[in-house]
């Protein structure tokens, strides 16, 4: 399958796919992966969540980008000390929603 950056796949949902990768064509927000994907236990696979714009201490929009094993030893760090940044996250389908959660300590951070 040759796609270019931005064409969407078979799958009508390609595009929207912008946290985990597409059941069609394995890209996310119909771009290739740069680099390969770190996956938790259950095949997910593991972002670093960036950019977030917070009101009454609640993510109002963010930017994720593929996690590096630096970014995840980096928060298992912070976890260790006690200062869990959930910056790793993993995201998991839910009927309409899917669900977003610390891949470092497992805490649940909400619909999206």
């Amino acid at each position: 399958m040759s796609l270019r950056d931005g064409e969407p796949c078979s799958h009508r949902g390609c595009l929207n796919h912008v946290t985990h990768p597409c059941e069609g064509c394995g890209r996310v927000a119909g771009r290739a992966p740069q680099a390969p994907l770190i996956l938790d236990d259950k095949g997910r696979g593991v972002y670093v969540e960036y950019d977030k714009v917070m009101h009454v201490g609640s993510v109002l929009s963010s930017r994720v980008r593929p996690a590096t094993q630096e970014d995840i030893d980096r928060s298992a760090a912070l976890h260790a000390e006690g200062k869990c940044d959930h910056a790793c996250i993993v995201d998991e389908a839910c009927g309409s929603y899917d669900v977003r959660h610390c891949y470092t300590c497992g805490a649940g951070l909400g619909a999206i």
